[in-house]
């Protein structure tokens, strides 16, 4: 499954993309970069 994670260098948001990224696609979005994953869009 596809999960778009936004907030995803935050707090919050870097555990859930750690917690889904076994099982799911995670596509992370976050205003600044620092994205651990590989797929990231920023603004």
């Amino acid at each position: 499954m596809r999960i778009i994670v936004i907030g995803a260098t935050g707090t919050i948001g870097r555990e859930v993309v750690r917690a889904l990224s076994g099982r799911h696609e995670v596509i992370e979005v976050a205003r600044k970069g620092g994205c651990l994953g590989a797929s990231a869009s920023t603004w």
